[in-house]
């Protein structure tokens, strides 16, 4: 995380470096591809439905505030705010705390 954002991490770069040598020149030059909007990823997986909060946010998290996220995805930047409380609690989880 010590790189600096341009050029290293801005459209690839420094993974399409790496991996020159390794993948096909078509593969290295093509755009990069979305894959998705956060949101709609974790409804996919139903993580929302199965969302409990951790001892350590539970005191911080209201329990309805995934009740008042909107419907649709929205944008990238949208679903990636709104969802920061699920995405803190299961960083979290993972820890174990």
């Amino acid at each position: 995380m010590a790189l600096p954002a341009l050029p290293w991490l801005f459209n690839k770069h420094l993974l399409r470096r790496c991996m020159a040598d390794k993948l096909p020149l078509e593969v290295i030059k093509r755009p990069k591809t979305p894959l998705g909007t956060l949101h709609a990823s974790l409804l996919k997986q139903n993580v929302l439905e199965k969302f409990r909060p951790v001892a350590a946010t539970a005191r911080y998290i209201d329990s309805n505030w995934m009740g008042t996220l909107p419907t649709g995805a929205g944008s990238a930047i949208d679903s990636y705010v709104n969802l920061r409380p699920l995405l803190l609690n299961t960083w979290l989880e993972e820890l174990h705390l």
